[in-house]
């Protein structure tokens, strides 16, 4: 197995939508990626339903058709984590490229707690000598003060993180996904 080397990250704007409504650009973009080969793909704003309350690892039945026309698209490819919403909101998805290491998953910026990000908007991967991390950051959408102070505590939580990421270990982070 081997380290992850590239990575994409795509909004994807609900991928049942997408899926449905704009299936050639789909069957393009699944061309271009397996031309690129990455050894990650994160997919924001999948906008799939979580099946149990913890809000990751399994997608809702009547949305497991949408995840399984994608890997159809994507046969290299396996989900390893899905960070998902109870509701048809936000959420993201994690791919990697069959062959790469697996690695250890939380869905909180938290390292005490393994609580999930209610609106899956967060995904940790730690591999033996990297750690990811992927975030659907919220958007501030018509600038009201909730909006942009919901903003400010994601970002807030994020510094926070990564402070301490770097005072725990030697791991490079990379920080990558829709930061709006």
């Amino acid at each position: 197995l081997t380290v992850p080397h590239s990575i994409e990250t795509w909004n994807v704007d609900g991928l049942e939508p997408r899926l449905k409504n704009n299936l050639p650009d789909m069957h393009l973009y699944a061309c271009q990626v397996n031309k690129r080969q990455p050894s990650m793909i994160f997919i924001q704003e999948v906008r799939l339903r979580c099946h149990t309350d913890q809000g990751h690892g399994v997608v809702h039945p009547q949305d497991e058709r949408y995840l399984t026309q994608l890997l159809e698209l994507l046969p290299a490819y396996e989900v390893q984590a899905l960070s998902l919403a109870t509701k048809k909101y936000s959420g993201q998805l994690m791919l990697l490229r069959r062959g790469v290491q697996t690695p250890h998953l939380s869905y909180t910026f938290s390292t005490t707690s393994q609580s999930h990000d209610r609106e899956g908007r967060i995904i940790v991967a730690e591999f033996k000598d990297l750690v990811v991390l992927a975030t659907y950051t919220p958007c501030t959408g018509r600038l009201s003060r909730e909006s942009l102070l919901r903003r400010r505590s994601f970002e807030k939580n994020v510094l926070k993180f990564v402070t301490n990421h770097q005072t725990v270990t030697i791991k490079p982070l990379i920080y990558c996904g829709d930061l709006n």
